[in-house]
This record gives C-alpha cells, sequence and structure tokens, in this order.
C-alpha cells in the first residue's frame, strides 16, 4: 500500500501485459473474450529485446501494452506523467484516451512519429484504473517502450518536471556562457586553438540538452520535425566524442597520441555524414557501436591522463578530476540508453563538473601569466633605469673603447708581422722538409727490388704501396743462380723519415743475417738479428715486425716475429692453411725492444708444386672503406679460395689488388701495403 503524500513519485517500471503487433482498445480487450491470452514483458525495453513466444518481435512494429493498478480508496487525484517514447504512442486511462504522440499506425506510410511529453491528472480516480499504452515504430531502430511511466500526486509531479527544467535550463545557460566566453578569447587571439575547441565542445553539448529530457527545443520552436531532432540528438553526441579527443590533445600533446586523435576525427565524421546523409532507420543502428568506441575512448583518456598526473603537467590533477567524472556520467548514459540500468540521462551535469574544472584551471593558468607578465615588466622596468644609466656614460665609454681599440689594433699589426715571418720560416722549412722526406722515398725505393725477378723454383709478384713519402713496410728476397732461397717481410711502427732510415739500416741487418746463419736454424738469425736492433735502434722508441722464410728443396722454415700470419694454398687439397694459426710459441714478440727480448721458434713443413705462399702487411687487411668496414683476412682467404690454381702469381695478385681497391673507393689508405706472392714452380 503505497502512500502518494508521504512516499512520494513511483515509477511504472516492472512487468506489463503485451500484445505484439496488435492494436487492442481498451473497450474491445475488455468486451472480446476471443483475444489470445496476454503475454508478459519487462517495461522498460525496446522491441527487440522484448522476447515473445508466440510471435517474433523485431525493431520495427506495432504493439499494445496493458497494466492495472489498484490504488488507495478515496484519492482526490491522481497524476501522471506521460514520456516520450522516440516515436508514436497514445495512453489511455480505462476507456479514455488522455494522450497521444504522433500518429500510431500499422504499417510505415500510416505511421508519424513525434516527440513530446505530457502530465495529465485523474480527478476523483476509481480504486482501480487499467493503462493501456500503444506504441509503433517503424522509423527508429532502438524503438519500443524506452521510458517508464511516473505516478503521484499532482503537486510532485508538476513540481518535478518544472525543478527539471529549471535545472538544465541553468545548466544550459551556464555552459552558452561558457561557450561565449572561449570564443571570445579565440576572436582576441586566434592562436587559441584550445579555447576554440573548448567552445565548440560546449556549444554540442549546450544544443543536446535541449533535444533530450523534457524536450525545450520542441516547445520553443514548435513543429519541429521528428528527423530533425533526432539527427540534432545523434549529430551531438557523434561530434562531442572526436572534438573532446582533440581538446584533450591540445592540452597534453606529450600524453596523447596524434595519431589516435586524428583516427577519432575521421570515425566522427564518418557518423556525421551517415547521421546527414541516411535515413533514421539505418543511421540509429550504428549507437550501440559508437558507444563501445565511446567506452574505449573514455579508457585511453583515463590512462592519458594519469600519465600525465604521473609527470606532473600543469593542471592534470584537476582535469583528471574533471574527466573521471565526466566519464561515470558517459558510462551512466549509456547504459541507461541500452536499458541495463534504471537511471536518467545525466551526462550534462557530468560536462558541468568537468567545464567547472577547466574554468579552474583556465583562471588559474592565465593568473600565473599575469603574474610574469608583471615580473616581466618590473625586469623591463629595471632594464630601462639600467640603459639610462648607461646612455649618460656612453659617449665617454665610446672614446674610451676607440682609444683601446686603437692601441689594440696596434698590437695586432706588429703580431701580424711577426706571424708572416714565421709564415715564411716555416715555409722555407717545410720545404726542406719536402725535400727531405723525397730524397729518402728515392734512397728507400733504390734499397728495394721493384722489378719481379725470374727463378727456377718460384713465380714470384709483389705489391707495394706506401701510405706516405717514406714507407715503414720493406721487404727482401734472398737469390743466388736464379734459386731462391728465402723471403722476409718486416714493418717498421711509425711512418716518415725516421722509419724510412730504421727500414734501410734493418734490411742491411736482416740481409747479413740471412746468410750468416744458412747453416743453422732460422730461429738463431732472427734472434741474431733482434740483439742487433736493440743494440742500433732501442733508444729511439721505434718497434720492428716481421717473418722470414728459407726454402730448402721442399721444405719451407718459416719464423714470425708479431707479424701477420703466413698463407699456404694447397692446390692439392685446395686448402686454404693459416700457417701456425692458434700456436702462441710460433709468433714471437715485437724486434728492437730490449724489455721484449726472447727467444724464437721456427716451423718447418712441406710444400708441392703449384702451392701458393701469401705475405702481406697489416695495411692490407685492416683497410677501411666508406662504412668504417674492414678489409679483413677472411676476405683475402675467401679470394685465394675461389682463386684458379692455373693462375699465375701475378694474376692472383692482380685480383687481390683489384678487390682492395674496389673496397675502399674513394677513402685513402691509412697504412702501408705491401703484398708477395709466390707460386711453387720446380721442386730442386
Amino acid at each position: 500500500k503505497w502512500d502518494f503524500n508521504k512516499n512520494g513519485i513511483v515509477s511504472l517500471s516492472g512487468v506489463w501485459e503485451f500484445y505484439w503487433n496488435r492494436l487492442y482498445t481498451p473497450d474491445f480487450i475488455k468486451k472480446d473474450n476471443s483475444i489470445e491470452n496476454p503475454e508478459f514483458v519487462k517495461v522498460p525495453h525496446y522491441f527487440k529485446s522484448q522476447l515473445s513466444q508466440k510471435k517474433k518481435v523485431t525493431f520495427t512494429g506495432y504493439a499494445t501494452f496493458r497494466l492495472k493498478i489498484i490504488l488507495q480508496e478515496n484519492l482526490k487525484s491522481i497524476a501522471f506523467h506521460f514520456p516520450s517514447q522516440g516515436t508514436a504512442c497514445r495512453y489511455y486511462i480505462n476507456n479514455s484516451l488522455v494522450f497521444s504522440v504522433g500518429k500510431v499506425g500499422t504499417t510505415k506510410e500510416t505511421t508519424e512519429p513525434n516527440i513530446k511529453r505530457s502530465i495529465y491528472t485523474v480527478p476523483n480516480p476509481d480504486a482501480e484504473l487499467v493503462l493501456t499504452v500503444h506504441i509503433a515504430n517503424f522509423y527508429h531502430y532502438i524503438g519500443g517502450f524506452n521510458h517508464s511511466i511516473k505516478i503521484g500526486t499532482k503537486k510532485d509531479i508538476t513540481n518535478r518536471r518544472e525543478y527539471n527544467i529549471l535545472l538544465e535550463f541553468l545548466l544550459f545557460g551556464s555552459i552558452m556562457v561558457i561557450c561565449f566566453y572561449h570564443f571570445s578569447i579565440f576572436m582576441f587571439r586566434k592562436k587559441e586553438k584550445t579555447s576554440l575547441t573548448f567552445s565548440i565542445l560546449c556549444f554540442l553539448i549546450g544544443i543536446r540538452i535541449l533535444v533530450q529530457d523534457e524536450i525545450y527545443l520542441n516547445q520553443i520552436i514548435a513543429d519541429i520535425p521528428w528527423h530533425i531532432l533526432t539527427r540534432i540528438e545523434y549529430l551531438t553526441f557523434y561530434l562531442g566524442i572526436p572534438i573532446f579527443a582533440y581538446y584533450i590533445h591540445t592540452l597534453f600533446k606529450k600524453e596523447t597520441s596524434k595519431i589516435v586523435t586524428y583516427v577519432l576525427l575521421v570515425i566522427g565524421a564518418i557518423f556525421f555524414l551517415l547521421v546527414v546523409f541516411t535515413p533514421p532507420i539505418i543511421f540509429t543502428r550504428t549507437l550501440h557501436i559508437y558507444q563501445v568506441l565511446t567506452l574505449l575512448f573514455c579508457i585511453y583518456c583515463t590512462v592519458s591522463l594519469a600519465l600525465a598526473t604521473v609527470r606532473r603537467s600543469p593542471g592534470s590533477e584537476i582535469f583528471l578530476i574533471g574527466a573521471i567524472i565526466f566519464g561515470i556520467t558517459v558510462t551512466n548514459d549509456i547504459l541507461h540508453s541500452r536499458k541495463i540500468i534504471e537511471t536518467a540521462y545525466v551526462v550534462s551535469w557530468g560536462l558541468f563538473i568537468f567545464i567547472l574544472s577547466q574554468a579552474f584551471l583556465l583562471s588559474k593558468r592565465l593568473g600565473e601569466t599575469i603574474t610574469t607578465i608583471e615580473n616581466l615588466k618590473n625586469d623591463l622596468s629595471d632594464a630601462n633605469e639600467e640603459l639610462s644609466a648607461l646612455n649618460l656614460t656612453l659617449e665617454q665609454k665610446v672614446e674610451e673603447r676607440t682609444e683601446e681599440l686603437k692601441n689594440a689594433i696596434g698590437r695586432i699589426q706588429i703580431i701580424n708581422k711577426d706571424l708572416l715571418d714565421s709564415n715564411e720560416k716555416l715555409e722555407e722549412a717545410h720545404k726542406i722538409i719536402n725535400d727531405d722526406m723525397i730524397l729518402a722515398r728515392k734512397v728507400q725505393e733504390a734499397s728495394l727490388i721493384t722489378d719481379f725477378p725470374k727463378c727456377k723454383n718460384w713465380d714470384i709478384a709483389f705489391f707495394y704501396r706506401p701510405m706516405s713519402e717514406v714507407s715503414g713496410d720493406f721487404y727482401d728476397l734472398y737469390i743466388e743462380d736464379d734459386i731462391l732461397h728465402g723471403v722476409s717481410l718486416f714493418d717498421i711502427s711509425g711512418h716518415g723519415v725516421a722509419s724510412g732510415l730504421i727500414s734501410l739500416l734493418a734490411k742491411s741487418i736482416i740481409h747479413r743475417n740471412f746468410y750468416s746463419f744458412m747453416k743453422k736454424p732460422l730461429n738463431h738469425a732472427m734472434e741474431q738479428i733482434n740483439e742487433e736492433l736493440i743494440f742500433d735502434i732501442g733508444k729511439v722508441e721505434k718497434h720492428l715486425t716481421g717473418l722470414l722464410l728459407r726454402f730448402t728443396e721442399n721444405t719451407i722454415e718459416y719464423v714470425n716475429a708479431a707479424h701477420t700470419d703466413l698463407l699456404h694454398k694447397d692446390t692439392v687439397s685446395n686448402t686454404i692453411n693459416i700457417i701456425g694459426k692458434g700456436d702462441k710459441k710460433i709468433r714471437g714478440r715485437f724486434l728492437g725492444i730490449e724489455v721484449l727480448k726472447s727467444n724464437y721458434n721456427s716451423l718447418e713443413y712441406e710444400i708441392n708444386n703449384g702451392d701458393f705462399l701469401v705475405l702481406y702487411s697489416d695495411g692490407l687487411t685492416e683497410s677501411f672503406n666508406q662504412n668504417s668496414e674492414q678489409f679483413q683476412l677472411e676476405r683475402v682467404v675467401k679470394l685465394l679460395q675461389v682463386a684458379s690454381n692455373n693462375v699465375s702469381a701475378k694474376e692472383l695478385l692482380n685480383v687481390i689488388v683489384a678487390s682492395l681497391f674496389d673496397f675502399v673507393k674513394e677513402k685513402p689508405l691509412k697504412d702501408d701495403v705491401t703484398i708477395i706472392i709466390l707460386k711453387r714452380i720446380q721442386t730442386l
């Protein structure tokens, strides 16, 4: 038993009688006993969600809803608040038609939708009232009994409606004032895109308020077509989300994605075109899709604003609080529109709170800007005072500076004359040094073999390219009676005249000891060479690396002093051997350094006719190309592997040299390059 005076208004939500595709009048239902047993459905709900065991319920069609209301006896009056169902409907109390919206028909042609609300008062109501509702929908995807009827005293019903109208007009006015305020800021400052975006957003929400709930726009401007009101409702929603996304992006560009923002703008434009150019029965189908996108956008906004808050972006905390409240109201409206919850549309209030937070945020920023301007004004005033003081003594200071400049110019002229004299002396010294370098190069080249010698037992070819005038590389061939007895290749640290002079001395020492130790192991010769080099150059901070080979019949004896490895191509097995690789005893220490003095070991192995030996300095494998990549030993090994066994030593040498210069291209060599190719042609 409900006391309307004490307990207030009641929503007639719940289970109603349901007759699908039937428009039964109250009299007809009461008199005709042949009517099938009614089905019962839950209200409010749109047609598609209402299940029927007898007939298929679609989103378009018509139906009769019926509810019996038992009231307290002796009520003086009772009032009903009939909402708009977004389509055509009729409301009956007992046998009387009390309110009609549009034209209810059984086909699309006979149905005319409209949007209206009304309050109807029943004086001295009977203890039992029968409420019958006809609803027809052929124009909207979400048609049906979408909004519940309210019942209560006339005073309560009227007061609630007037209260809602007052609050929503207040909300509309406040939002529009803020809209025009931000638009005015943009008109005076065209660069303020944020103000323009926010004013557009406020305008859309203000218009949306006028087409929801009490439908004020329909009451202010009479006879607005139903499809216009529906389009306005959808457009304000479909445009509001992408514009809100763009507004957030203008405030927090580092925390929001430009790509996501423009994707939302494109999506909003697509949905906008659907609303403008398609009939309501088409574009209203897209609401569920857009609501899902909106929920995802709310999550995206929350994450972005949380990130801005963590990074302490200015105003992010205020923005986040307002946005969370706004997001909650958006979620409520989506769930309410889908009849998942029975509340009310409150997104306008959520936005109003959000707008107030923005007003506070913008006021805070404006205050900070004014403070900054005042500080700059004070700084400018102080600077002007200092400038005025400087102007008073400017002429005196100019005269002083002029005299100082004259004296400085005089000193500069003296220094310039001294520099010219010094430059002439430097040029003369450079010419002498250059002449010495040329002479040293000629002397060094005269000591080296320049033509390929012919031997009975070996085919010989070599390549020699110094980096500068005088090279640190030198080599020697030990030939008697057209028979090659040995080969040496050495590299002196550094470049220049000093290295050239040491190469002449070292070549003489090595040549003499090679022949002196012909009857002794080759490593003894290397040790004697090291002794003499330490004695002659030990104090000039230079050292040598090198390798020494001696040929006896079909045997090679090999000693390495910290030099690059010797390569041997076995033409029988077609394999490339790196002689002494991995054996630390074979590669000895540097030559010419007292503290590194040690014994050297020799290695003997056999060689067959047609086999190749390759000696080279580190300038070959350590040459760089334009990508800072080295030529490396692996590239030399690969060239030897693919080369034919029938090529001559010169032909193999040409392949390696051509590959080197094709690799480095325009990049100059950074070290001396020496390559010696030996091909065994006869075993003595």
